[in-house]
């Protein structure tokens, strides 16, 4: 019989399919981690993409960060109010209104910054918290995060977010703000941008065509610790000495406070007052006199205003000039002769050199003798100038033939009027001018200089009143000016004073006329040493003083100065600066001795200026380098002493812009006795060594003395000073988002 037979699996072939169920297994799960990723692979790579969008929106916000910071270190001011454009390379720039708007190729594609000013508040307005800026042309609506250049700011501002749309906010209060902006501080908001589509014109990019990616960055920043400091109007690096006779008067713009900074002690005799005024030292202070207003406190900051050599304007064609010093001389007709020797040498000579005759170059004219009773010549300059240095002599000097009087506080001559030589007869003095025999109500005055005489007159004698008629008796139609002799004598001096010969007063006296002669004969008595008569001629070619002697006996010879020549008041030096400024420079020292007048103009020197025995008035224009009235590498001095009668008097000054010395400053309007008036509006600065290095620990040194004294801070010369830049930027705060 048949059985079947039983067949057992063999282990291999069991190991087999064990291994198959496996494989199949793992490849249906790599097939499902496959198809995941394919499916998954689209969300990923546009991840990729906005990561890499994201860097370039950031990278183009730091770069719009990094345009800005440069444009502002040029000037401290910028605001992109110009219209500019800048291209270079890939980078494309555009500023005005307030807005600017880069774009940079990257990788055959574009990212774009924006920087935002202005706040679309309106017209441009003048309020504290507005943008100063007309609405733009065309109006941001996307971007409210707006920038806000503060660093000449005194005080705090609110800075809004912005409109979506043109007048979309008034120049606050605003309803919202990003941060209130500390003074002196700058706050930008940037936004950088990425998209894949950009719209073109004429090869340019206009904007993105589709959506894009962007980031903000914003940032406060600062000058750096080693910039100026911009809030005081005076800046001294040693001791500051300053002496009035009344209250100095601290001043500023609107909403700004008025400081004086040393870095050493302070001394203040007279008091001070201001609104908002600050008086800061580092160490020692003696303060008399009433303060009202003003603190005095201690100072931790060490920043000052830094204008290197190399940052101030040099003449440009300029005319050129000897070295020398230049004498002013005449009676009718001006003349200016030349002495190549150093003002110091020329004081020094007796008799001094009578030196060669000097043109004018074109660019400059002498003229005179004026119709105003003061100045009698002016010297006009209506180009740069540049002085040479002509053989061993380096400095340049403009003085009249009758000396510049300096105090002896700097090493002038002494506060008292030099000894006559000559005995003066009085009465011959009278009687050479004043004829008493003519008329029973008038005296006419027979003898030249008639027309020097009444400007004696009318320069010295306060007027009463003006084209009136005298009293009766007067034989000539003509009109008079009154005036009101010492004595209390009326006078009447003809309006005219040309063309008429004899010229006749007109007096009236309750002594009657030998009362009225007598009163003239007295003030004329009284200005015989006075600069004014010193500078009377008896004719067109004799010396007045010459004429004296001869009536007297006497000589005046023996002063090495001439006695009776032109005084600082009798000449003015006119700079003529008009839009582009005039540069007056030398790189030795320059020595004025005559009144100076000047608008958008300055002396610039290598060595020391000195602005000695008159007035002055220079004012300097914001909006050019030109703001800077004095330059000088060494000491800069302004002594307005003259001499009189009775032993000295001073005069005022008027400066507006900056006075800079890279060494000391010393301003002299007076003394305890009285004096004349210094008024500055601008700013102040004695460095205390070359200002492309740190200043010498205290060097730099500064005296003012007047009787009365304004000091007045106004950054807007300052900020022209520094358009020149470069100046460091410190990020003090900083987030993007």
């Amino acid at each position: 019989m048949w059985y079947p037979t039983t067949v057992k699996p063999s282990r291999n072939r069991s190991n087999r399919a064990i291994a198959l169920i496996a494989v199949l297994f793992f490849s249906v799960l790599t097939l499902m981690f496959v198809g995941a990723a394919f499916a998954l692979a689209p969300s990923g790579f546009m991840r990729a993409s906005q990561d890499w969008g994201t860097a370039a929106a950031v990278r183009a916000a730091r770069s719009g960060l990094d345009w800005a910071r440069l444009r502002i270190s040029a000037d401290p001011r910028w605001n992109a109010q110009t219209a500019a454009t800048f291209q270079q390379g890939g980078l494309r720039v555009t500023e005005g209104d307030g807005q600017v708007t880069g774009w940079l190729e990257e990788n055959g594609g574009w990212t774009r910054f924006r920087v935002r000013f202005n706040y679309q508040d309106g017209a441009a307005s003048t309020a504290p918290e507005s943008d100063g800026l007309d609405n733009p042309s065309t109006a941001w609506s996307d971007f409210p995060y707006v920038s806000c250049n503060n660093l000449l700011g005194p005080s705090s501002r609110p800075i809004p977010v912005a409109g979506t749309s043109s007048n979309a906010s008034s120049a606050g209060p605003w309803t919202s703000t990003q941060i209130t902006l500390p003074s002196h501080s700058l706050l930008l908001s940037v936004e950088g941008a990425y998209g894949r589509n950009v719209l073109m014109s004429r090869q340019v990019p206009v904007g993105f065509q589709g959506g894009f990616q962007k980031k903000v960055a914003q940032g406060v920043l600062k000058f750096g610790s080693s910039q100026p400091i911009l809030e005081a109007v005076t800046m001294v690096n040693g001791d500051l000495d300053v002496k009035v006779n009344q209250p100095l008067a601290l001043n500023s713009q609107p909403g700004q406070a008025a400081r004086i900074r040393t870095k050493q002690s302070i001394n203040l005799t007279g008091g001070a007052t201001s609104t908002q005024g600050e008086i800061l030292y580092k160490q020692g202070q003696t303060v008399s006199g009433t303060m009202t207003g003003v603190r005095v406190a201690t100072d931790g900051n060490s920043g000052f205003l830094k204008i290197p050599a190399d940052k101030v304007r040099q003449p440009a064609s300029p005319i050129t000039l000897s070295a020398g010093v230049y004498v002013v001389s005449g009676t009718t007709t001006p003349q200016i002769n030349y002495v190549n020797m150093s003002y110091a040498d020329y004081v020094a000579s007796n008799p001094r050199p009578a030196g060669t005759p000097f043109t004018p170059p074109a660019g400059m004219s002498l003229s005179g003798p004026n119709t105003a009773p003061l100045p009698k010549f002016t010297l006009a300059v209506n180009r740069d100038v540049q002085v040479g240095q002509s053989g061993g002599v380096s400095d340049f000097a403009l003085v009249p033939d009758g000396g510049a009087d300096q105090s002896s506080t700097y090493g002038g001559v002494t506060p008292t009027p030099p000894a006559a030589t000559a005995t003066v007869n009085y009465a011959t003095i009278a009687d050479f001018y004043f004829d008493r025999s003519s008329g029973s109500n008038s005296a006419a005055l027979t003898a030249a200089p008639q027309a020097d005489i009444l400007r004696l007159a009318e320069a010295r004698l306060p007027r009463i009143a003006a084209n009136v008629t005298p009293p009766a008796g007067a034989s000539r139609a003509v009109s008079y000016n009154q005036y009101r002799l010492p004595s209390g004598e009326p006078l009447w001096v003809p309006t005219s004073i040309a063309g008429s010969s004899p010229i006749y007063l007109w007096m009236s006296s309750s002594g009657g006329q030998s009362g009225a002669n007598q009163a003239f004969t007295t003030f004329l008595q009284s200005e015989t040493h006075s600069p004014e008569f010193q500078a009377l001629t008896a004719t067109a070619a004799v010396d007045m003083n010459a004429a004296l002697n001869a009536r007297s006996g006497g000589s005046n010879s023996g002063n090495s100065a001439n006695p009776n020549g032109l005084k600082p008041k009798d000449v003015e030096l006119q700079l003529n600066g008009g839009a582009s400024g005039i540069s007056f420079a030398n790189d030795g020292s320059i020595t004025i001795g005559t009144q100076i007048k000047g608008v958008s103009s300055a002396l610039v020197s290598k060595a020391n200026i000195a602005l000695i025995g008159t007035s002055t008035d220079l004012n300097s224009s914001p909006g050019t380098q030109l703001g800077l009235n004095l330059y000088a590498q060494g000491n800069i001095t302004i002594d307005a002493f003259q001499l009189d009668s009775t032993g000295g008097q001073f005069r005022s000054f008027n400066l507006a812009g900056i006075v800079y010395a890279w060494n000391d400053v010393n301003v002299l309007m007076g003394n305890s006795s009285g004096g004349g008036s210094f008024s500055l509006k601008g700013g102040l600065v004695a460095y205390g060594g070359d200002p492309s290095t740190t200043a010498v620990a205290g060097q730099g040194k500064a005296t003012l003395q007047a009787a009365a004294m304004s000091l007045t801070y106004d950054p807007s010369y300052m900020a022209d000073l520094l358009s020149s830049g470069p100046f460091d930027l410190d990020i003090q705060s900083w987030h993007e988002f």
